[in-house]
C-alpha cells in the first residue's frame, strides 16, 4: 500500500494532475468569492448564496424581535405586575427562537409547532410564579401567538429564497 501511494505522489503525471486539480479549485473559490459563480450543494454554500442567507436569517432575526416585543404588548397587566421578571422571561423566550433561526430547521408541522409551543410554554411555567400567566387563556394567546410567527418565519424563508 505505501509503495503504492509512494508510486502515485512521486510519479510526474500524477503530481501534474494533482496540481490540475488544485488550480481548479482555487479558480473556483475566487470566481465564487468575486460573485461570478455559486456553488451551493447541501453541505457547502459559496458565492451570493452565502449573502442571501445571511440576508433571510437577518430578516427572520428581525421579525423575531417585532415578534417578542409585539407578545409583551399583549401581556395581561395586573396590580403587582412585575415588569422585570416579565423582560426576563422574555429574552429567554427570545434565545430560544434565535435558536430555531439559526439551526434553521423551522417546520411548518402540527408536531413541530405543538413541540416549540410546549418549550415556550414550560420556559413561561418554570419563570413566572403568578397563577394569573398559569391560567388555561393566557396559554391559548402564547401557543396561538407562537404558531403564528412560526408560520410567519417559514414565509419569510420561502419569500427570500
Amino acid at each position: 500500500m505505501w509503495d503504492a501511494i509512494a508510486r502515485i505522489l512521486t510519479d510526474k503525471q500524477s503530481s501534474t494532475m494533482f496540481g490540475f486539480v488544485v488550480l481548479v479549485i482555487v479558480l473556483l473559490s475566487a470566481l465564487a468569492k468575486l460573485g461570478i459563480v455559486n456553488i451551493k450543494t447541501e453541505h457547502i454554500k459559496i458565492g451570493q448564496a452565502t449573502d442571501n442567507e445571511r440576508e433571510i436569517v437577518k430578516r427572520q432575526l428581525s421579525f423575531v424581535d417585532g415578534a417578542i416585543n409585539m407578545f409583551e404588548s399583549k401581556i395581561p397587566k395586573y396590580k403587582g405586575y412585575n415588569e422585570w421578571r416579565a423582560k426576563t422571561v422574555l429574552s429567554l423566550i427570545y434565545k430560544e427562537c434565535i435558536t430555531w433561526v439559526l439551526f434553521n430547521h423551522i417546520r411548518d408541522t402540527p408536531e413541530y409547532i405543538g413541540l416549540k409551543q410546549t418549550i415556550i410554554w414550560n420556559i413561561i411555567l418554570c419563570n413566572c410564579p403568578n397563577e394569573l400567566h398559569r391560567s388555561d387563556e393566557f396559554k391559548k394567546l402564547v401557543c396561538d401567538h407562537i404558531a403564528e410567527s412560526i408560520k410567519i418565519l417559514i414565509k419569510i424563508r420561502k419569500e427570500y429564497q
